[in-house]
């Protein structure tokens, strides 16, 4: 069974994993989400139940993890795959969400003087 990821560097906290040649006696699948490449502590342990092809995995900090698939405690799948997360920085969301507070004031302020003077008019 092979799995694949994102090839690039994440820059949110969520991404897809895809699965190839996955029989059904392979099911229920597990992803196990690990920090370093041997897996000597599992971060998380994701339940895939369904006959799906691929998940989105959620909820991830900056860092590099790696994941492989599982089935009762046996690793099946060929290689585990390396997935960097690096969120955008906090200045730069903040900087965003000042422009789009910016812009949501000056549309009220339109919409206000523009009722008035349609008031006034009447």
């Amino acid at each position: 069974m092979r799995l694949s990821g994102p090839q690039t560097e994440v820059r949110a906290g969520y991404f897809v994993i895809e699965f190839e040649h996955v029989p059904a006696a392979l099911r229920p699948l597990y992803l196990q989400v690990s920090t370093s490449n041997s897996f000597d502590t599992i971060v998380q342990t994701v339940p895939v139940m369904g006959d799906f092809e691929q998940v989105t995995l959620t909820g991830f900090e900056s860092g590099h993890y790696f994941i492989r698939a599982t089935h009762e405690d046996t690793v099946v799948s060929e290689t585990a795959i390396n997935v960097t997360v690096s969120h955008y920085p906090v200045w730069q969301a903040l900087t965003l969400f000042c422009i789009g507070a910016l812009l949501f004031l000056l549309l009220l302020i339109t919409l206000i003087s523009g009722h008035k003077k349609a008031v006034n008019n009447d």
